[in-house]
């Protein structure tokens, strides 16, 4: 029976030894890993380099990406412009809406003509975009009205976010009146980043747009400090600082997280108007009070799922503004360049040879 046994029993104690080397291996990758990840995010943690060499001629360098263990930071711009379709269509056809006068580019939508956007003294008025057609002619009888051309202005916004390359090789359109790049390492060719979107401005207004402009970290916060800085304020207030989007974002409104319709309004009927007041309620509170919601705050709300969908919104969406959610967005693709060529035996030198 011994001889039986004994081969069981050293079968045993070989897989128990497997087992503990191959934890002891597992803890010391993970070990390794933290302590490469904290030398790169805490000066004050940093590991020798003895040790930092050790690590990285044992396990392969690929798994460490160079732009995390020396710190660089993504950052965008996100290049709004507020009058887009007024100006283009001011631009490519003089005369049809008069500086001056109260007009506005109309089109067709579910309630009938509504107004998809409107110049400065409209606005002056009290008109806004959305804005019911037979509404507006209440408040100014005069009204200057021509036809929107959103096909022309997608691709007049395409051709806008091409000619935006010196600013940096990702980038692309951003809704249907912005556009938004990658700047990350181009800064300092521009002398900052307040020089580069000084730069930016100067260009745009140039080819006949007003541009307002948002950096960050992250596209979801640049979009945000672009269209809910404080007005009339210096383009450096619309910069964030590196690691600093929780900060600048805090006073932003909630329309800046790119929410639709629905979650706005239930998030200003639960009292949260601002990005900061999301800072502190634990997800789970949140998702709580968009379920419970009852009566005439409930409205318009939808059933229990589309609630909770839409909570789950919130919080995607302030997630990626804060960088804790990747935010993935499509760069613009390049028109291949083709070029043909031809090559002959002689030169030509007469008419009908070439």
């Amino acid at each position: 029976s011994s001889r039986i046994q004994q081969p069981t029993r050293w079968r045993q104690r070989h897989r128990a030894g497997g087992s503990l080397r191959f934890r002891a291996r597992r803890t010391f990758w993970r070990s390794a890993t933290l302590l490469l990840l904290l030398s790169a995010v805490c000066p004050a943690c940093r590991i020798s380099s003895s040790a930092s060499n050790a690590i990285a001629r044992v396990r392969s360098p690929q798994k460490f990406p160079l732009l995390m263990l020396r710190g660089v930071m993504k950052r965008f711009v996100s290049v709004w412009l507020p009058r887009f379709a007024i100006e283009r269509m001011m631009r490519d056809r003089p005369g049809a809406i008069p500086p001056d006068k109260a007009s506005a580019l109309i089109d067709s939508g579910p309630h009938g003509l509504t107004l998809s956007a409107v110049n400065t003294p409209a606005a002056r008025e009290g008109l806004r975009p959305g804005l019911r057609l037979a509404d507006a002619r209440a408040v100014i009888p005069g009204l200057v009205t021509q036809a929107a051309e959103p096909e022309v202005d997608r691709r007049c916004l395409e051709k806008l976010a091409a000619a935006a390359g010196r600013y940096g090789p990702n980038r692309n359109t951003e809704g249907a009146d912005g556009v938004w790049i990658d700047i990350t390492g181009v800064a300092h060719l521009f002398d900052g980043e307040a020089s580069l979107t000084d730069d930016l401005r100067r260009r745009f207004k140039e080819a006949g747009f007003t541009a307002l402009c948002g950096v960050a970290d992250t596209p979801g916060a640049a979009f945000a400090l672009a269209r809910h800085a404080a007005p009339g304020a210096p383009s450096n207030s619309t910069i964030a600082p590196a690691d600093g989007c929780r900060a600048a974002l805090a006073s932003c409104p909630v329309e800046g997280l790119r929410l639709d319709t629905a979650t706005l309004l239930l998030l200003k009927r639960l009292g949260l108007k601002r990005i900061g007041h999301l800072y502190g309620l634990p997800r789970i509170a949140l998702a709580r009070r968009f379920r419970d919601l009852k009566g005439k705050d409930a409205r318009g709300a939808g059933p229990l799922r589309q609630r909770e969908e839409l909570a789950a919104s919130v919080v995607m969406r302030l997630d990626q503004a804060l960088g804790a959610t990747p935010d993935l967005r499509v760069p613009l693709t390049e028109v291949p360049r083709r070029i043909v060529q031809q090559t002959y035996p002689d030169g030509l030198i007469s008419h009908d040879g070439i």
